[in-house]
C-alpha cells in the first residue's frame, strides 16, 4: 500500500498577513476604499496621507515616551542625590558609600538630561505632533467635503488634496531641518524608517 505525499496544491493555504498599516488606521482605510475614485488615486491616498499620518503618529508617540523616561530620570534621580548627600553629612561612617552613590546617581542624571537634550525628543514630538494634525485635520476636510472642499466632487477635490498634503509634507522637511536639525543633532535611525514614498528623509 502506497502513501501519496501531499503536494502544495491540496495543503490548505496560508493564512494572509494581515497588513500592519491596515490593522493599525482600519477606519481611515475603510473610508479611502469606498471612496468614488479610481483605485491608483485610492492607493496615493494609502501610501501617500494614510502612511504618513501613520508615521508621525507613531514616531511622536514614541519621542513623547523617551522625553518622558528620561525626564523622569533625571527628577528622581536629582532628587535622590539630594538625598544621598544630605545622609552623607549626617552618618559619618557611611559617607564614602554614600558618596559613591551620590556621584554614579549624578552621573546617570547627566546621562539622561544629555541624551534628552542631544537627541531633541521633546521637540520632535511637538512637530510631529503639529504635522499630524494637520495631515488629520486636511483629510477630515476632504472625506467630508467641508471647508476648501464644499461643493465639490471627490474627482474634483482629489487634485486639490494631494497638493495640500504635498505642501504640509514640504513645510515639514524645512521647518525639520531649519528649526531641529539645523539647532541640533538627531538620531540617524529615523532616517531609515521613513516611507520610501515621502521626499528626502527628514529625521
Amino acid at each position: 500500500m502506497t502513501t501519496s505525499t501531499p503536494t502544495k496544491a491540496s495543503m490548505p493555504p496560508e493564512p494572509a498577513r494581515a497588513d500592519p498599516l491596515a490593522k493599525r488606521n482600519r477606519q481611515p482605510l475603510e473610508l479611502i476604499r469606498h471612496l468614488p475614485l479610481p483605485s491608483p488615486e485610492k492607493k496615493l491616498l494609502e501610501y501617500r496621507w494614510l502612511e504618513e499620518v501613520d508615521w508621525t503618529e507613531r514616531e511622536a508617540t514614541r519621542s513623547l515616551r523617551f522625553h518622558h523616561l528620561l525626564r523622569v530620570i533625571a527628577i528622581v534621580g536629582g532628587v535622590a542625590v539630594s538625598g544621598l548627600v544630605g545622609a552623607g553629612a549626617v552618618m559619618q561612617p557611611s559617607t564614602n558609600t554614600l558618596s559613591l552613590a551620590a556621584f554614579v546617581l549624578s552621573l546617570v542624571v547627566t546621562g539622561a538630561i544629555a541624551v534628552d537634550e542631544y537627541f531633541r525628543f521633546g521637540e520632535k514630538h511637538r512637530h510631529l505632533r503639529l504635522v499630524n494634525e494637520m495631515l488629520r485635520s486636511e483629510g477630515a476636510l476632504f472625506f467630508g467635503l467641508t471647508g476648501r472642499y464644499k461643493s465639490m466632487a471627490y474627482a474634483a477635490a482629489f487634485p486639490v488634496f494631494v497638493e495640500r498634503v504635498e505642501r504640509i509634507a514640504q513645510k515639514d522637511v524645512q521647518e525639520w531641518v531649519t528649526d531641529v536639525i539645523g539647532s541640533g543633532a538627531t538620531s540617524s535611525t529615523d532616517e531609515a524608517k521613513r516611507p520610501s514614498s515621502s521626499p528626502p528623509p527628514k529625521r
